[in-house]
Parts: structure tokens; C-alpha cells; sequence
């Protein structure tokens, strides 16, 4: 069993790429079943243009399990900007969907290197959602 990185809302990513998770928020997708928005902070530090989504890797977990990317209507989120061509030295925040597996049980959000065989993550938080 390996050891669970520690909470890292910030990091770098394969050297080029500082990635921030800034919130997650609850909401509902296109078929009404319960998901998760994580908004991002990415920035390329490299030297050619990069998107979010083809530069690092960005999951969610609930329950040990990855959740799948959840597909949302237009005016509840944007998803364009996770596509963006961004340029060295640019930073964007870009939003995210994951379904959840339920409404009682912590996400957890790791984002990584698009390509690793080590499983490295850069970035971990855990949201817990439950009303207090």
C-alpha cells in the first residue's frame, strides 16, 4: 500500500505547469444525478502553448474510486476554458464536473502529470460536503 500524499492545494506539474485546486462546489449534471465543480488555477510555465486538460492529469475519488467526468448544462458550468490554449507565462481558472458516487462521502481531487508511471501527484485536496 502506498503512502497517501499529503493536503497540497498547489503544485507543479512535470516541471511546466503550476496547478492550483482553489474550491469544489456541489451541483447537479445534465440528468439530474448529484456532481462536483473543482475550479483550477493553471498556469504554463513552459515554452509553447498548453490546455489544462492536455497537459496534466485531474481526478477526483470518492469512496476509494475514481468518480467519471460529469457532462453539465452550459449556464451551471463552462467547460471551455479546461480546453483553452493557454500561453507561456499565462495563468487561467477553468472548472471541472465529476459525478458523485453519493452525497454523504469526502472527494478527494489529485492533479498530476498527464503520463506518469509512477502515479505522481502534485496536488491533492479533500472536500467533505456533508451539512454541519
Amino acid at each position: 500500500m502506498s503512502e497517501q500524499p499529503k493536503q497540497k492545494n498547489k503544485g507543479t506539474v512535470s516541471g511546466k505547469y503550476d496547478v492550483e485546486i482553489v474550491t469544489a462546489k456541489t451541483a447537479t449534471d445534465f440528468q439530474g444525478n448529484p456532481a462536483i465543480i473543482v475550479t483550477y488555477n493553471f498556469t504554463n510555465n513552459s515554452n509553447a502553448n498548453a490546455s489544462f486538460l492536455t497537459s496534466v492529469s485531474a481526478n477526483a475519488f470518492q469512496n476509494s474510486i475514481q468518480c467519471n467526468v460529469a457532462t453539465m448544462m452550459p449556464d451551471v458550468m463552462d467547460a471551455q476554458p479546461s480546453l483553452a490554449e493557454v500561453q507561456p507565462g499565462g495563468t487561467i481558472t477553468l472548472e471541472c464536473a465529476y459525478s458523485l458516487h453519493d452525497t454523504a462521502n469526502p472527494i478527494t481531487v489529485q492533479v498530476g502529470p498527464l503520463m506518469s508511471i509512477t502515479n505522481e501527484v502534485n496536488a491533492q485536496m479533500t472536500f467533505s460536503f456533508k451539512n454541519n
